[in-house]
């Protein structure tokens, strides 16, 4: 059965990681979005945890603490030797490629993937011996701050990654920017054909600008509607990351004749389609 968005946003607000010292409820709802090497502070960190799994530069032959594991870009984590009072395995295979891994500081990842992300830096955090300077910190971070500030999910990483979770049969990966859906998707023709799971989608130059997933629409709309009330769930950086909120949606006729914007979430956003989750 397939889900609401706004149930399954809930599914990364907490998601629930078996790391070395128990289990752990983080929420990964951040919003996030491009390249992180181009962001002083994010491009550290990634380049250290990196450096950390592939036992390069200060980590070089296991040194600094890297000496409890082995990484494959293709197949993840193995780590082994993990003994102390506070840790419950003498071992760890975290299956992720370094593609996944990194997506996840790019605003991309399903709630598993995510959770696989955050395992594998749940060991960094309390196996690497870092550089705090290098990695522009005053202290070791725990790992709900470290994916307040490292992790999260942009409008395009949520929509992708719910399609790609609940409409498998579209072969949508969710790891990967949803450019120009309306290529893709069917559209809808008006209110009264909107249901949950449909995609408010707006094209820019180098693809989708923006998408936003309708949770609900609220009460009988008949034929010749042209407003209604609905739910929204998406990532959005002027919601401070997830987020799912009431509006009037409404139908409009606006913009250059070629590509017109036809609906408008009132007071917040207007877009170019409201897409089906099916194929055209």
């Amino acid at each position: 059965m397939v889900m609401q968005p706004s149930i399954f946003e809930q599914q990364y607000k907490p998601i629930i990681v078996h790391t070395l010292n128990g289990t752990e409820f983080i929420n990964v709802q951040s919003y996030l979005s491009g390249e992180p090497r181009n962001k002083k502070f994010n491009g550290a960190a990634l380049q250290d945890l990196r450096w950390f799994l592939t036992k390069k530069d200060r980590y070089k032959d296991g040194r600094n603490g890297a000496d409890k594991h082995t990484w494959d870009d293709k197949s993840g984590l193995l780590a082994f030797g993990l003994v102390g009072s506070d840790y419950f395995k003498p071992w760890l295979w975290v299956d992720i490629t370094w593609k996944d891994l990194q997506l996840g500081f790019y605003g991309k990842g399903t709630p598993d993937r995510m959770r696989r992300i955050l395992t594998v830096i749940d060991f960094y955090l309390k196996t690497a011996d870092i550089n705090l300077g290098r990695v522009h910190w005053n202290y070791v971070m725990g790992l709900q701050d470290y994916a307040k500030w490292y992790l999260g999910l942009d409008c395009n990483g949520f929509t992708g990654a719910y399609l790609e979770s609940q409409y498998p049969s579209l072969g949508i990966n969710g790891g990967d920017h949803i450019n120009y859906l309306d290529g893709k998707l069917k559209k809808r023709a008006g209110v009264a054909d909107v249901r949950a799971g449909d995609i408010l989608s707006r094209e820019g130059s180098g693809g989708t600008r923006h998408v936003s997933m309708v949770n609900s629409v609220s009460g009988m709309i008949g034929p010749g509607a042209t407003s209604a009330q609905v739910s929204i769930t998406q990532s959005a950086s002027s919601l401070g990351g997830l987020n799912t909120k009431t509006y009037t949606l409404k139908m409009i006729d606006e913009g250059p004749k070629d590509k017109p914007l036809k609906w408008e979430l009132a007071g917040y956003y207007k877009f170019h389609h409201c897409l089906a989750p099916e194929r055209k």
